[in-house]
């Protein structure tokens, strides 16, 4: 018997293997033959990625003259002071020895319609971009954030020549751009829990994600293997931290939030409650169940997936003083803590706030004596009614404090009808529970695993831009599909390697975001992506090769 269950593990290893290597073949094969079936189609427009919602092209050139300046035309901000320099140095970093003249681009007009600033879900990035000669060019936004991705498609249209010292921008005048993102929510997340990673290497994501056009940084802070969290309400749970020198502190996630802004980048915190909690219990211990670790029983409770135990008087407490604590609010601020000077309610921290809700391990509750006595006094029949009663008290708790609930959809799977209409579902498993949730009238943000996991070996950009987050869903729930993340979960990522994993992957994700839903020519994409890629490559972010192999000819950066 147990040679015959060792025999349909393994016969199951191989049929998920091979499954895996069929669908991976299946979709190089049919890049292989969109780029045969396109091979006249790349368009002759600018290599602008992600690509605009409309754009008109000419065939003419320009000069840029050495006296180039952003010329604002309009009320002024010191984010657009800073954003305008910021790009000018990334723009100039060579000579430039031709002199202004008529026939020259001397100034970019910059026109900001709106002073506002405030960061959250929905804001505006639309921009239009006209290049006509030096007199009739302008770059005009309803917002900063607009400013800043019309800057950026700027900077993807100049070209420099080493052999006259000149700046240009190559047959595609006159230029008339229209532009704004197809989904409202675009980002990544990022795993800092299983590896730590430094503030400066957060920013740094931060700032390749508006390159790629993203606005949102899903941070998932903490898990079972770590939580490097600072908190001044609960100074304990630090002890979960891999280290005493891994820790992000109230400076630390102050400085990430600001930088945030500076680049259009939203920050949406991560508190995964109630599962994945081994780490909170290092610094309290009563916050697991008793008896989760007893060796003799025989439903065992996995260690890296413990959760919570919601009859204990510190769980509830806890979960609330850290949704207060790091909502960017000053609703239910912990009276034991004097010092609201360094809490973060003056920052604008975002309106979505993630509280995980997956992966709850039931059999974890099962040995404790505690958990059941408290199940009988509530009359609560089963674990599922246990987690039901928990995940409804912190999605009020965050609804009262004026934050939008998002969860993984295993929330929506235990729930299904009855959860509140105001969470918002992230999908990682299939299109089918998205199409479900839809159906059911709850909005979503697509992260599905098979596509959009970076962290995976057979993870690639083909994959990622092959996938439509809207597919065979409802023309009339459409609306509901809010946009969607690319996943980095860290078991076998660090500093060392992030980049790579994220780049070139994620920008496929990117363009399958911002841009209309008719951008499916890969051969058109793979052009335009190996010219960002080199542009991502000159600003010092790390982005693997498209093709994961060395040139075979000259243009390294764009053959590789």
């Amino acid at each position: 018997m147990i040679i015959l269950k060792r025999n349909i593990v393994f016969l199951l290893i191989i049929i998920i293997v091979l499954g895996i290597f069929i669908a991976t073949s299946i979709e190089i094969k049919n890049y292989k033959l969109s780029l045969n079936q396109n091979k006249n189609e790349i368009s002759k427009n600018p290599p602008i990625w992600p690509a605009p919602f409309y754009g008109q092209f000419g065939n003419n050139s320009i000069l840029i003259s050495k006296e180039f300046n952003f010329t604002i035309i309009s009320d002024s901000t010191l984010l657009l002071n800073k954003t305008l320099s910021k790009y000018y140095n990334l723009i100039f970093t060579q000579d430039n020895l031709i002199n202004s003249s008529s026939n020259t681009l001397n100034k970019l007009n910059i026109n900001l319609k709106s002073k506002n600033e405030i960061l959250k879900f929905g804001f505006d990035e639309s921009y239009k971009l006209i290049i006509k000669n030096n007199e009739n060019s302008k770059l005009e936004g309803n917002t900063v954030y607009g400013i800043m991705r019309g800057l950026e498609t700027f900077y993807q249209l100049i070209k420099y020549n080493f052999s006259d010292n000149s700046y240009f921008i190559e047959n595609c005048l006159p230029l008339i751009i229209n532009d704004k993102p197809r989904f409202p929510h675009r980002g990544v997340m990022l795993d800092t829990s299983r590896h730590f990673y430094s503030v400066d290497t957060i920013l740094k994501v931060i700032e390749s994600l508006s390159y790629n056009k993203f606005n949102t940084l899903h941070w998932h802070i903490i898990d079972s293997q770590s939580f490097p969290l600072s908190s001044k309400s609960y100074p304990n749970l630090i002890n979960g931290a891999w280290s005493k020198s891994e820790i992000y502190s109230y400076h630390d996630i102050k400085r990430i939030i600001k930088y945030g802004k500076e680049n259009g980048i939203r920050i949406q915190l991560e508190i995964d409650m109630p599962g994945h909690a081994k780490s909170w219990s290092v610094g309290y211990p009563d916050l697991l169940p008793h008896g989760w670790n007893d060796s003799t029983t025989t439903i065992k409770c996995p260690d890296y997936d413990v959760p919570l135990d919601p009859s204990s008087p510190l769980s509830l407490p806890i979960s609330f003083g850290l949704l207060s604590e790091f909502s960017g609010t000053d609703y239910g601020y912990n009276p034991n803590y004097d010092d609201k000077s360094n809490n973060l309610f003056n920052l604008t921290v975002d309106d979505l706030f993630h509280v995980g809700g997956d992966e709850i391990e039931y059999q974890c509750w099962n040995n404790s004596k505690r958990i059941k006595d408290w199940m009988n006094e509530n009359n609560l029949k089963t674990f599922q009614d246990v987690a039901k009663q928990f995940q409804l008290k912190i999605i009020k708790q965050l609804l009262k404090i004026g934050k939008i609930p998002v969860l993984w959809e295993d929330t929506f799977q235990l729930f299904y009808k009855d959860l509140p209409k105001d969470v918002i579902v992230e999908i990682y498993h299939d299109q089918s529970t998205a199409i479900n949730a839809t159906n059911n009238g709850y909005k979503i943000i697509s992260s599905i695993a098979r596509y959009w996991y970076l962290e995976y070996s057979y993870s690639n950009w083909i994959r990622a831009y092959n996938f439509e987050p809207t597919l065979n869903i409802s023309k009339s729930n459409i609306h509901l599909v809010l946009g969607g993340e690319g996943a980095i979960w860290s078991e076998s990522i660090d500093s060392s390697n992030l980049f790579q994993k994220l780049y070139p992957t994620s920008s496929a994700i990117a363009e399958r975001l911002w841009s209309p839903i008719y951008y499916t020519n890969l051969l058109n994409a793979k052009s335009r992506l190996q010219s960002f890629r080199c542009s991502l490559l000159k600003r010092g972010i790390n982005s693997a090769p498209l093709n994961n192999s060395s040139p075979l000819s000259a243009f390294s950066c764009y053959n590789s």
